[in-house]
């Protein structure tokens, strides 16, 4: 019987290929050293950084550090965590873009402004006009915090190289098996590691774009209904190669994100081939989602719209749920995966993770309180491995537990009729 088969991946199955780690990025975000503010607004990452440029970079990285104090005091307020967890950067965007907010009048936040009140003093400092004549406010600081770390990130994840991608092979094995029809790969992670994986193994898939026009993929998401895509690709936080434009009449797109072929997304060909500067909205950034909690806005706009979306319809059609490098942190990726498993005994997880206990108590309250009722009742087996050790064949032999034990409760609980 051809089944589906799904794929959810977090930041964690990159980094067999020495991509850069959560830890890695927030010691980078906290430190500042190599990243520079261009004029254009953006900061960059492995480039010198002097004058004003620099001093930027200096106030962000202080006023990060300071909230960086408050986020460690929360955390250690906390019985309920076993391991007090590190501050990482996706807490700082989340936090500085809350202050960005609730300064703005964007979202109101009552509690926002005694949080301000009590780090105002330590922040002062870094306020008012400078040697250059830019005038500091409390909300400039913070959005200045916010472009650096998505920057940053960017930065970072685009500058490295990933290194042999093998490990990969169990996706490829799940896409030729004959008895898989349709292959859904659902990720949170901004790299390209798993585009680079799929066009390595020549296997074709699509990611919600359409065929390249005058150099360019345009994102539509009626790609995904297109039946002869055996492999589909949901980059649920978007990506390092996605960039907004200007609608133009070529597009027909109201609010057009595209992919340039080349990589070269700040230029178009003209329809006679000529290279012209195009310049992409949002000073150029990547459309992507950085932060914690924030990102359940954001899953309700735009393109995140269409793809969460599309990600509950696909769930919705799948029984099987393979999760690997993701540690059950994204409350709003959480809600439509305890939503579908809720919705038939038939739905089953297989999480592959060297210390899966260790995974189950750092989860969020949602998947920890129903962990051990899931594995009860062979809904969730796990795979005590990481993913560059695990096999499609070992896959296979869960899948095959986890079917034997429901045929013999299903032959039970017809013999006690």
């Amino acid at each position: 019987m051809l089944k589906r088969v799904s794929f959810l991946f977090g930041s964690g199955i990159s980094l067999p290929a020495k991509m850069p780690s959560v830890d890695d990025i927030t010691q980078s975000v906290l430190s500042g050293s190599g990243i520079m503010r261009h004029t254009n607004g953006r900061y960059y990452v492995d480039q010198s950084c002097c004058g004003i440029m620099a001093e930027y970079v200096e106030r962000v990285v202080k006023f990060l550090t300071r909230l960086s104090v408050e986020i460690e005091r929360y955390y250690n307020s906390k019985p309920y965590y076993n391991d007090t967890p590190p501050v990482n950067y996706e807490d700082l965007y989340y936090l500085a873009l809350q202050i960005l907010d609730s300064e703005m009048g964007e979202y109101d936040n009552p509690i926002v402004q005694p949080f301000v009140d009590k780090i105002l003093p330590d922040i002062s400092p870094l306020l008012g006009i400078d040697e250059c004549e830019t005038k500091w406010e409390f909300y400039k600081i913070a959005e200045e915090a916010t472009n650096f770390i998505s920057d940053t990130v960017c930065g970072l994840l685009e500058s490295t190289k990933p290194t042999n991608l093998d490990y990969l092979n169990c996706v490829r094995d799940a896409s030729c098996d004959l008895k898989t029809s349709f292959l859904e790969i659902f990720t949170l992670n901004h790299d390209t590691i798993l585009e680079s994986y799929l066009e390595k193994q020549n296997i074709e898939y699509t990611a919600g774009f359409e065929p390249p026009e005058n150099g360019y993929h345009y994102w539509s998401p009626k790609a995904f209904s297109d039946s002869s895509h055996k492999v589909r690709l949901f980059k649920l936080h978007g990506s390092v190669n996605w960039f907004r434009y200007k609608p133009t009449a070529a597009t027909g797109i109201n609010d057009p994100v595209g992919i340039a072929d080349d990589g070269r997304h700040w230029l178009i060909k003209s329809p006679s081939g000529e290279l012209r500067r195009r310049y992409a909205r949002n000073r150029g950034r990547p459309v992507l989602l950085v932060g914690t909690f924030n990102k359940m806005l954001e899953y309700t706009n735009r393109i995140f719209a269409d793809l969460f979306f599309e990600f509950r319809r696909a769930l919705s059609q799948t029984d099987l749920l393979i999760v690997s490098g993701y540690g059950f942190g994204d409350q709003g990726i959480n809600a439509q995966v305890v939503e579908w498993m809720n919705s038939s005994k038939k739905k089953k997880i297989i999480v592959i993770h060297q210390d899966p206990d260790g995974l189950k108590w750092r989860s969020r309250g949602n998947v920890l309180t129903r962990w051990d009722d899931w594995v009860r009742d062979r809904q969730l087996a796990t795979i005590e491995k990481w993913i560059e050790d695990t096999s499609w064949e070992d896959i296979q032999s869960r899948m095959a537990e986890l079917r034997q034990y429901c045929a013999r409760r299903t032959s039970r609980q017809r013999d006690s009729r």
